[in-house]
């Protein structure tokens, strides 16, 4: 049987290979469905080839299925083959952007397909171009969406309250929901922001389907401004420091997505408003967690200093 299923990844994996130029055009001649199945199967052949699993341990024929996956757009091959090697030395990625507009997709679609593999896509594509990445996150946090699409739940209940129009820019949403809050965060001034709490126009204290805090969405925006003007302005803001989504993460958990020259003052502020900074989410990931796998090294050493549990650090989580 496991032969059988080793063979099977082994012709849909090998479609195109080997990669260059010439067999990589195969990719041109295939269906959306063939070049995701090709993709995935032989982003596991990497795996069987370079681990020794069913076949021989052969690290050649373990990078020809890794770029194979990666030309095909498997998002775990893109941010394993970014991770280690000069793309642009490589001849069959030089002459196009390919690697850099997957990326960048997956960055600006937010953690649809998981958290953990957007963080990697987050590093990789910061790494290898920051105006690429910046640009990304900046069309995210346009897009209006609660937790950007991860709760199971977010078609139905974001339709309640949004009419979607022809594209983000004319996204129609209620006056006084919590889609709207998401919606003018990249919008507004920090004293806008706090205007429109008080007039009315949005609401106060209150969460979304995924329960989904105004302060916790300022956090993951990584708007120092907004987060401490709503912290100094309200006492249900300095409550919500306290108050998890649905997937158990804290405003804390995102400190990760501010400035380096925002994460003392921020981090400082959530916790002198109770925040615990080993506080722990579904996943029994900390914002310390969270900081390692986002490559962030200036938030881990602010967090470490805060960390009663400073020396729990499970590196075999990433």
């Amino acid at each position: 049987m496991i032969s059988q299923i080793l063979q099977d990844l082994q012709v849909k994996g090998s479609t195109p290979l080997p990669p260059d130029a010439s067999n990589t055009d195969k990719f041109k001649d295939m269906s959306l469905s063939d070049i995701a199945s090709v993709s995935a199967c032989a982003y596991q052949m990497f795996i069987c080839n370079l681990c020794g699993f069913g076949v021989p341990i052969d690290l050649d024929k373990a990078m020809q299925y890794l770029k194979t996956s990666a030309y095909g757009g498997y998002v775990m091959a893109l941010v394993t083959l970014s991770s280690f090697q000069n793309l642009d030395m490589d001849p069959l990625f030089a002459k196009e952007a390919h690697i850099q507009a997957v990326l960048e997709t997956v960055v600006s679609s937010g953690p649809r397909f998981g958290i953990i593999l957007w963080l990697s896509a987050c590093r990789t594509l910061r790494h290898n171009n920051m105006e690429a990445y910046q640009n990304a996150v900046m069309k995210l946090n346009k897009s209006g969406y609660a937790e950007l699409g991860e709760a199971f739940d977010c078609s139905s209940e974001v339709d309640a309250e949004t009419f979607r129009g022809v594209s983000v820019d004319f996204l129609w949403i209620a006056r006084g929901t919590m889609p709207l809050v998401l919606r003018l965060i990249p919008l507004l001034s920090a004293q806008q922001f706090i205007m429109c709490f008080k007039n009315g126009c949005l609401p106060c204290g209150s969460v979304n389907y995924n329960n989904e805090t105004a302060l916790y969405m300022c956090c993951r925006a990584g708007d120092k401004g907004k987060v401490l003007a709503l912290l100094s302005t309200f006492e249900w803001a300095r409550a919500q420091v306290s108050t998890a989504n649905k997937q158990g993460r804290l405003p804390l958990h995102w400190l990760w997505a501010f400035d380096r020259h925002d994460v003392e003052a921020v981090a400082e502020a959530l916790l002198f408003h109770g925040a615990d900074v080993d506080a722990v989410d579904d996943m029994n990931f900390r914002a310390l967690d969270y900081a390692i796998v986002a490559h962030r090294e200036d938030v881990v050493s602010v967090l470490l200093t805060k960390s009663k549990l400073s020396f729990r650090i499970f590196f075999d989580k990433y």
